[in-house]
């Protein structure tokens, strides 16, 4: 499958590192989006770059309050971890055959929606 490019929110640490150096990994280009991590993102940048993939900083964003406050209004009271959205992006990713899905990876945020 050919993949124009991948944007990854939060890409500068925690899951959206991990999420950016997989895709890029499965040769997508990836935008590195940042709120207040420059830094990070840059890094996230450099490690792709490293291993032969491309990649760009986007800075945009809400503050980090924002998003604790939404964690702690799930039913799970967190969000994703690392390794729960790096499975649901690897399903959708070895499944060419599944489209038009969305599969909720986010501690029941959906369930308010």
């Amino acid at each position: 499958m050919n993949y124009s490019g991948a944007l990854i929110t939060g890409g500068g640490d925690r899951q959206g590192r991990a999420m950016a150096v997989a895709l890029a990994a499965r040769e997508i280009p990836v935008a590195v989006h940042y709120s207040t991590n420059a830094s990070g993102a840059a890094e996230t940048k450099s490690i792709i770059e490293r291993a032969g993939g491309r990649a760009i900083t986007l800075a945009a964003g809400q503050p980090p309050e924002h998003f604790a406050r939404q964690r702690q209004s799930t039913p799970l009271k967190r969000g994703a971890d690392v390794g729960d959205i790096i499975g649901a992006m690897n399903f959708f990713l070895d499944a060419p055959a599944v489209t038009g899905q969305l599969i909720c990876v986010d501690g029941g945020q959906h369930l308010a929606w």
